[in-house]
């Protein structure tokens, strides 16, 4: 996981940010929540924050959707190839 680069966001003028979270496996629905709302207090309200969901790493995370649901902002995308589970997102 890459750490957050204001500098680089600011010199590329990035109108999206891609957020790949790599921890599905140990997945901590607390840590989840703070990570996404370190996340989302510190960047600019601009960039659209695109989620990676967890079923592109295995379809067995399919079963955390729910969960990050309860947690996530609702102005994110996700890049995903079940739309169907993030009907509020999508």
């Amino acid at each position: 996981m890459e750490t957050l680069n204001h500098k680089l966001i600011e010199l590329s003028e990035s109108k999206y940010l891609w957020v790949d979270y790599s921890q599905y496996a140990n997945f901590n629905i607390k840590e989840y929540a703070n990570f996404i709302t370190n996340l989302y207090n510190n960047i600019d309200k601009n960039l659209e924050l695109i989620i990676v969901s967890p079923e592109l790493y295995d379809p067995s995370f399919i079963t955390l959707i729910p969960q990050m649901q309860k947690v996530l902002p609702y102005n994110v995308s996700i890049c995903t190839k079940k739309p169907e589970l993030w009907s509020h997102y999508v």
